[in-house]
């Protein structure tokens, strides 16, 4: 399939090793909240899927880093004076101030990372001090949570400019949730049909008619080394590139399966099976892409959701961005090409 055409649901760009630089303020030392604890579960699929990782995080000053670098390449801890929150007093600022010291410039301009990933709003000044030196390459915002729900008075107006920028200078937005992906896009960066808020689509109810099952998709496996049982359903509609910058990703409801009549006898169980077989192959051929129902985090393809042709779920014109969190790197790709 070229460039630019619809798939429905599928992502047909090859394979390829990315080197990704990871941004993130809690990370292995003094793990403290959630953040750090998902962070250390992305980076290790990640890893896992073949990538090459380095890892930029905050480390408190009092704390010794353990020796295990979670499968990263690299994992360099910036010292803070300050630990154990997230919030407007967290120590964003010293982390941003030690990512723009020489050295690790250094570092980021020798690795060349391909695609940079940042959690929350409190990586994204250190992503403004280090993209400079990543030959512009796609940011990334990876929102954990949404700080804005929460934060009051004068940490109201620091977070949600913070959180609305990153959604900005981001090519793309990856929410967790159909709640946050919502929130994000009506109270964060502003009323949808606002300036270039119009460009966020609103989560769509899924269809009120039943969709017949969808068979699994294939890929190469690898081991899972995660025992988390979260289950996120991620998927994303855009066209263009440069005209929809800072896209919001969206799950969408995948389709429950029909039950299916028992046979009669054993001969029309064999047939059944039979049948079944037949149907269970996929239209497309996902390349790259780990086995949803063996992946790290057990995390599952949005992308198995697709109803209908044009309907939510259906990838459009948008082939530099097929997501399937985390899985869906592999075919970013497609945005590291010359002239990056």
């Amino acid at each position: 399939m070229a460039l630019g055409e619809e798939s429905a649901g599928t992502c047909t760009a090859p394979f390829k090793v990315l080197k990704i630089l990871f941004i993130t303020l809690e990370f292995r030392t003094g793990t403290f909240s959630g953040n750090g604890i998902y962070a250390i579960a992305q980076v290790r699929a990640l890893a896992a899927a073949g990538h090459q990782i380095f890892v930029i995080c905050a480390a408190p000053t009092h704390a010794k880093a353990p020796l295990d670098d979670f499968g990263a390449a690299k994992v360099y801890e910036i010292s803070v004076s300050s630990w154990h929150r997230l919030d407007a007093g967290a120590p964003w600022r010293e982390f941003a101030a030690g990512a723009a010291k020489e050295g690790l410039v250094d570092m980021v301009r020798a690795f060349a990372p391909d695609v940079l990933l940042a959690v929350d709003w409190s990586a994204l000044q250190t992503v403004r001090n280090l993209l400079p030196y990543c030959r512009g390459v796609p940011y990334v915002y990876l929102n954990y949570r949404v700080f804005t729900r929460t934060a009051v008075g004068p940490d109201l107006d620091l977070i949600r400019g913070l959180e609305a920028a990153a959604m900005d200078e981001s090519l793309l937005t990856v929410a967790l949730s159909r709640s946050d992906a919502e929130y994000l896009a009506t109270n964060v960066r502003g009323p949808v049909g606002v300036g270039v808020a119009a460009a966020v689509p609103v989560p769509t109810p899924p269809p009120a008619e039943p969709q017949p099952p969808i068979p699994p998709l294939t890929g190469p496996t690898t081991t899972s080394t995660s025992t988390s049982t979260s289950t996120a359903s991620n998927n994303h509609q855009d066209s263009e590139w440069k005209s929809h910058s800072g896209a919001i990703l969206q799950p969408q409801p995948q389709p429950q399966p029909q039950p299916q009549p028992q046979p009669e006898s054993e001969s029309e169980s064999e047939s059944a099976l039979g049948s079944a077989a037949a149907s269970s192959q996929p239209s497309r051929e996902l390349t790259g892409v780990t086995n949803p129902t063996s992946a790290p985090l057990g995390l599952t393809l949005a992308a198995a959701s697709a109803p209908t042709s044009g309907g939510p779920g259906v990838w459009k014109k948008y082939p530099k961005a097929c997501v399937y969190f985390p899985y869906w790197l592999p075919s970013v790709s497609g945005l590291t090409s010359p002239p990056f």
